[in-house]
């Protein structure tokens, strides 16, 4: 799975078939995290809420904004491929923690909506 920023929007795929693709259809409440790393501290960005799948044309203009991976090497289909699913988290918290901190503060809403 690899995490994927447009803007404000953040998206990820995976292949419905592994187990992390069926836990996301029957509970499609998720949370991520995305190291920060700065020279010799890592610092989070941790975001909660909602995964939404994304198919056809907005889909693939969201991935090509966001410099998306090459989902070839995974899926003989690319983006279109029946088992490749991508989910945009529709956002409800995000934290996050500075690198050199250890203090994680909470996002206002206005950041993410």
């Amino acid at each position: 799975m690899g995490l994927v920023r447009d803007g404000f929007h953040f998206y990820f795929g995976t292949a419905r078939c592994t187990g992390k693709g069926r836990d996301i259809a029957a509970c499609p409440e998720v949370e991520v995290v995305a190291l920060l790393p700065l020279d010799k501290n890592v610092g989070q960005l941790r975001v909660a809420g909602r995964a939404v799948e994304v198919k056809g044309k907005p889909l693939h203009e969201a991935w090509a904004r966001a410099g998306g991976y090459d989902v070839t090497f995974y899926m003989k289909g690319g983006l279109d491929d029946p088992e490749f699913a991508v989910f945009r988290i529709e956002v409800e918290k995000a934290l996050l923690m500075p690198p050199g901190t250890m203090n994680e503060e909470e996002l206002p809403p206005a950041w993410f909506k």
